[in-house]
């Protein structure tokens, strides 16, 4: 089976469902030429460890990396502007993920069912946190909201029994029940 992907600079753009399911992928070495995921492009590697995405990416698709129960650690691209709902849904041993600069919105389900995530920076900038974000981050400790965040939806931290605290900023004029 497939355990290992090197990914050449002429490659642009991962399709949708690209390597959906290859249970036994472990690492991806993208080159810089790549700029779009799409979605489910990684969703079920299960055994996926690895995978370092250039500044050049622009967009990654919902659910592109969901269910990859392996994967520990991720830098989100610089390039992105916009974060895909369910993009690390299911990711059970997900720890710490490097966020970009010029996000808006942590998306629905984004870290949906993470448990091994204990503390998270939202950067500045980011105005809304929505339905079901962090929803079953059993380990989820602490999280530091920005006070650029506006709008906190229903569920967002909903099954986070580790979360001892959130400081709601001032700058919050909704928070949806």
């Amino acid at each position: 089976s497939l355990k290992g992907i090197v990914i050449p600079n002429s490659v642009e753009k991962i399709g949708c469902g690209a390597f959906r399911d290859c249970i036994g992928l472990l690492s991806v070495v993208v080159s810089s030429g790549l700029t779009l995921v799409e979605q489910a492009a990684f969703e079920g590697c299960v055994l996926l460890k690895t995978i370092d995405l250039p500044d050049g990416v622009t967009k990654i698709g919902w659910s592109a990396f969901e269910r990859c129960e392996s994967l520990v650690s991720m830098r989100l691209p610089q390039g992105l502007k916009e974060l895909a709902s369910s993009l690390f849904e299911g990711c059970e041993s997900l720890q710490s993920v490097e966020f970009p600069e010029a996000v808006l919105e942590v998306p629905q389900s984004f870290f949906k069912g993470c448990e091994s995530i204990r503390s998270l920076k939202i950067p500045n900038g980011v105005a809304e946190i929505s339905y079901a974000a962090f929803s079953g981050c059993s380990s989820l400790e602490e999280i530091d909201l920005p006070d650029t965040v506006v709008r906190i939806r229903e569920g967002a931290f909903e099954g986070c029994e580790r979360l001892s605290s959130v400081r709601i900023p001032s700058s919050v004029l909704e928070i949806d029940g």
